[in-house]
């Protein structure tokens, strides 16, 4: 998964630009040159650009059948089909290590099965593991679907608690969304 750490920030700022795909991909092959790294970095990519664009948690999903993957597509399709089923208990029985074809699984339930940032967040927290490694996606996908604020968004408190806000605000309002 810290494969994944230094895409939240990249998609975001350059969500626009038609290199994306190519810039996400040497993102990654910086620190993890392997082909399930790539491939899962430019599935991250994919699902969060279309949660940027549509805000819905079924499109930013379905957004997976846009995505080739041989590797961890079926394993992250497999682990949707037990949506009915607690995220705490399919991460638990899938696994909780920080390998790809672990996290990205359990991050896609939890996102599938929570509605708003915080309850993605605790139930991330909640299934243990490896959650910080899960976090990254899961705090980007559902940053980008619920916002800030309201009954959905990150909670207006915790933003509040940030050591260096009026620098996250620069920053955030030069972001390519």
């Amino acid at each position: 998964m810290p494969a994944l750490s230094k895409l939240p920030a990249l998609i975001a700022s350059c969500a626009n630009d038609a290199d994306l795909d190519a810039m996400v991909d040497s993102a990654v092959r910086v620190t993890n040159n392997h082909p399930l790294a790539t491939e899962c970095a430019q599935i991250m990519s994919r699902v969060l650009r279309c949660a940027f664009e549509t805000r819905s948690v079924d499109n930013a999903i379905n957004a997976l059948d846009q995505c080739t993957g041989e590797q961890i597509l079926p394993i992250i399709r497999n682990a949707l089909t037990r949506v009915s089923e607690p995220s705490t208990d399919v991460i638990a029985d899938i696994g909780m290590a920080c390998n790809l074809t672990l996290g990205m699984p359990g991050a896609f339930h939890i996102l599938k099965n929570t509605s708003t940032y915080a309850d993605a967040v605790r139930t991330n927290i909640y299934a243990g593991g490896d959650s910080c490694g899960r976090a990254i996606l899961i705090g980007a996908v559902a940053g980008a679907l619920y916002g800030t604020g309201g009954d959905s968004g990150i909670p207006t408190d915790w933003i509040n608690k940030l050591n260096r806000l009026p620098e996250v605000t620069q920053c955030m309002n030069h972001l390519d969304l």
